[in-house]
């Protein structure tokens, strides 16, 4: 499998997510980065970020795990390059979803 074919899976989770959460920069905001981060993950200039791929998973309760945003840093047997950038870092908490109409 190549980067593309993992990344393609990725892509459509994105437009999933940009369309549940009502466009590229309501997504941004509930996501705390930018609508341009979203935007080169979206062309393919960019790849998210571990802490992206953490932040993604814990905002959609793991049904998007990290291992399948970022295999390449998170699938099984692989070391972070950079493990010491992850020291201290905690998912941030996101806050639930209500809906207007009950």
């Amino acid at each position: 499998m190549t980067d593309d074919d993992i990344f393609d899976s990725f892509e459509q989770e994105l437009i999933w997510l940009i369309n549940n959460a009502g466009g590229v920069n309501a997504l941004a905001r509930q996501l705390e980065l930018s609508s341009s981060a979203i935007s080169h993950w979206l062309r393919r200039t960019r790849k998210p970020s571990a802490h992206h791929a953490i932040n993604i998973e814990a905002y959609t309760n793991g049904a998007i795990p990290r291992e399948r945003i970022r295999p390449d840093l998170f699938a099984a047997g692989v070391i972070l390059k950079n493990r010491a950038d992850m020291t201290g870092f905690k998912p941030k908490k996101f806050k639930e979803k209500t809906s207007s109409a009950e």
